[in-house]
């Protein structure tokens, strides 16, 4: 499609390669030696510039046949250049660049929609949840982990949003304390590790990895979840589907930071309250209240 006239084709291997020179300078005027030096057949007669203008004029025949004089005016001569007149709503290229934008541009507006409601869920946030009630109840104990477990995920989904909308520094900068708050979550530190990495620091990605590494073995014995060591592998061989680029950015966030809250890291849940201690200190265990005499004529413990 060429001004919206749909036409034969041509088949002449010169029309071709000057027809295509034309379309990708769609707007642009294109002087005859730029043709001559992008099209080294045309070089290569006695005359390329009468063999151009043979060209233009059997081109501009095509679309007077097919359109008329109208569809003819769209090729016109600037003095030793032609220009092609199509816009993104006659050239399928051009439409496709436009709706291609409109998509991203889409996306980026739900992500940056997203990304601002959970930051106004996140600034409701003073402290630990329910912090000043000091009482043995298990039902406010499960109510606090239950928080702080929304709290933690809505952090890590507000990450993955900013990743996809390129504020790596700013992830960067958030997670470090959120880390050090919650040592034991893999999806965290996949996260920061990946903001480090698209921030060109690369070391401190690595770093990041080793502390999570030895925290998770000094503390439940494990090592680190299948998808953070192939996240790790990955930024040491510096995969390029981690960078901006490689993929889109939001399939490249959601690929590269496939790491679930696991099972392990959860199992540390039952003893302790992650993220309600200050970084560096020690998490609180549980209080549960020990078993009254009529339980224990019960047979409950």
């Amino acid at each position: 499609m060429v001004g919206g006239i749909a036409g034969r084709r041509p088949t002449a291997p010169r029309e071709l390669a000057l027809l295509a020179e034309l379309l990708v300078h769609h707007g642009q005027p294109v002087t005859i030696d730029h043709v001559v030096d992008e099209l080294p057949a045309l070089s290569a007669t006695r005359q390329p510039p009468h063999v151009i203008h043979t060209l233009v004029s059997r081109l501009r025949k095509r679309l007077a046949d097919t359109g008329g004089p109208e569809a003819a005016g769209l090729l016109v001569t600037f003095g030793s250049s032609y220009l092609l007149r199509v816009d993104d709503e006659t050239l399928d290229a051009l439409l496709f660049d436009r709706l291609i934008g409109e998509a991203r541009r889409a996306c980026a507006s739900a992500a940056a929609v997203g990304c601002a409601a959970l930051t106004t869920a996140l600034d409701l946030w003073r402290g630990a949840p329910l912090e000043d009630v000091c009482c043995e109840s298990r039902c406010v104990e499960a109510e606090r982990l239950r928080l702080e477990e929304l709290r933690a995920e809505a952090v890590e989904e507000r990450a993955e949003l900013l990743l996809t909308m390129g504020a790596h520094a700013q992830v960067a900068s958030d997670l470090m304390p959120q880390l050090q708050r919650h040592p034991l979550r893999e999806r965290l530190s996949a996260l920061l590790m990946l903001a480090l990495y698209r921030a060109g620091r690369g070391a401190d990605a690595l770093a990041a990895y080793q502390a999570t590494r030895a925290r998770l073995a000094e503390d439940i014995g494990i090592d680190p979840g299948p998808q953070l060591r192939q996240l790790h592998e990955r930024i040491l061989r510096a995969d390029p589907s981690l960078d901006v680029g490689g993929l889109s950015t939001a399939t490249a966030a959601r690929v590269a930071l496939a790491v679930p809250v696991t099972p392990r890291a959860r199992s540390t849940i039952a003893g302790s309250r992650p993220g309600l201690t200050r970084a560096g200190t020690t998490p609180r265990r549980l209080r549960v209240a020990p078993p009254t005499q009529r339980d224990q004529r019960s047979g409950r413990n």
